[in-house]
């Protein structure tokens, strides 16, 4: 009799023990061979983005004397998100994202991630070698694993500006790290021929521009002349930071030379003593100076600089520009005392002139009437205020002010023009400087107008009456 054909219990366990032993030695193995492979994928992923950094290592070097390296940092982002889409994408290996995100100051280390690739600046050196980028002072950590991790670097009178540029590991560390710097900038010139159209000459202009409106605003909203230095001094610093902000693109100043920063230096007004100053600045406030007979010099070894400092005789500034060799250029005193022009109060008598017009209009069209005084002057007071809104008068000092309100009873900036029944509160009247008042006779017959100059007198009085009523 035939035995039926299978397996005996010891053929069947000789089996599963031969596949348990090879689990134990394959599996590991296979493990590794796809961490290893994720590994690789980080690699290449570096070798791209390095060739992709050499390759537009020249226009972001021109580009960063232009600007700030938080703005230059997320045009970075935007243009590789753009070249690194659709099939061109880069993988994070070990997460599957393909996003690129820019994270600002380098110095940010403790951060998690899905991304691909991660962009930094850093505001100080670009590393002398490879060694350096290991040293632990960059991000790094299993939290952003599989990331290529790019630093930007500007350019400064003793180092070159570039990219530092690495990936991350399945054990979070630092891998194929490398440097890559901007072309060799081109020597000092005068700041006239550089190719995003920056020279000293502009910049000396753009804070001329802004010291000389910033300056009318401060005589024309009420401050006694004999005050005006404590005034002026200590808010330097904090408006001109204002007005030309780091890192914003349409504001900053940034030095018409191989620097690379847009700050704004308070040479130790507002400071602890008098820390020095760094070369790597573009606009250098004092405005507190110890010695003025030093001050066209003192800033000489600071190339690209608008200088911008403080005087008490004549009350105002002083602004010049420091060319290649350290010379002053562009030397421009603003005193605040001239700063109102005979056309600025020629514009005023035209505002009169026409807010005039207008109320004679409205004075011919008078009937007689049984009303109360008063109610008869709330209702020219209100068909004055409605007639004047549509001529949008400018304050003939500062033309960014077109309000228009019904009282004086506290002063406010951005007025041109009030429309009040009557004037109880003369001494704030004079505090708005460069509008027009109207003024509601006490009878209801018409109107007083007049212009408030920048001493705070009343200017090119009119009285606007209907005599026949």
């Amino acid at each position: 009799m035939l035995r039926k054909k299978g397996f005996t219990l010891i053929e069947i366990m000789i089996i599963i023990s031969i596949i348990a032993l090879l689990s134990v030695i394959l599996v590991p193995k296979v493990g590794a061979v796809r961490m290893e492979s994720k590994n690789n994928s980080v690699n290449t992923n570096v070798l791209l983005i390095r060739t992709y950094m050499e390759n537009r290592s020249g226009k972001d070097g021109n580009r960063i004397q232009n600007k700030s390296l938080d703005t230059l940092l997320k045009s970075i982002q935007v243009d590789m998100s753009s070249d690194f889409s659709g099939s061109n994408s880069l993988i994070n290996p070990f997460n599957g994202s393909k996003s690129i995100d820019a994270r600002g100051d380098a110095s940010n280390k403790n951060i998690s991630s899905s991304s691909s690739v991660l962009l930094y600046y850093s505001s100080g050196n670009l590393p002398e070698n490879n060694e350096v980028i290991k040293s632990g002072d960059f991000p790094d950590g299993v939290n952003i694993r599989g990331t290529v991790v790019v630093v930007l670097y500007g350019s400064s009178q003793n180092s070159r500006g570039g990219y530092a540029l690495y990936g991350i590991d399945n054990f979070g560390a630092i891998v194929r790290s490398y440097i890559v710097k901007f072309p060799a900038a081109p020597s000092l010139t005068d700041g006239s021929d550089n190719s995003d159209g920056s020279t000293i000459q502009d910049n000396v202009n753009r804070v001329i521009k802004y010291i000389k409106v910033d300056a009318i605003r401060k005589i024309i909203t009420g401050v006694p002349n004999g005050q005006m230095y404590n005034v002026i001094q200590g808010p330097l610093y904090n408006d001109l930071k204002e007005e030309f902000t780091p890192g914003d693109s349409s504001k900053h100043i940034v030095n018409p030379y191989h620097l690379n920063k847009d700050a704004i230096d308070d040479d130790g007004y507002h400071t602890n003593g008098d820390p020095g100053i760094s070369y790597d600045y573009s606009i250098i406030c004092n405005a507190n100076p110890g010695d003025y007979s030093s001050m066209d010099s003192k800033y000489a070894g600071y190339p690209g600089n608008v200088v911008v400092y403080v005087t008490n005789n004549p009350v105002g500034y002083v602004v010049y520009g420091v060319d290649k060799n350290g010379n002053t250029i562009s030397k421009t005193p603003v005193n605040l005392s001239t700063e109102i022009t005979s056309s600025m109060t020629q514009s005023l008598e035209d505002n009169v002139n026409a807010v005039s017009v207008e109320l004679d209009k409205i004075v011919k069209k008078l009937q007689p009437s049984n009303d109360g005084d008063y109610n008869r002057r709330v209702a020219l007071q209100s068909e004055a205020k409605n007639k004047l809104q549509e001529l949008s008068l400018k304050n003939a000092y500062l033309p960014d002010w077109i309000g228009i309100r019904t009282d004086t009873y506290n002063f406010s900036t951005g007025i041109s023009v009030i429309v009040e029944l009557k004037p109880e509160n003369l001494e704030n009247i004079k505090n708005f400087k460069g509008a027009v008042i109207v003024d509601v006779l006490q009878d209801g017959s018409g109107y007083e107008v007049y212009g408030i100059d920048y001493m705070g007198n009343n200017y090119a009085y009119k009285k606007i009456q209907n005599s026949g009523d």
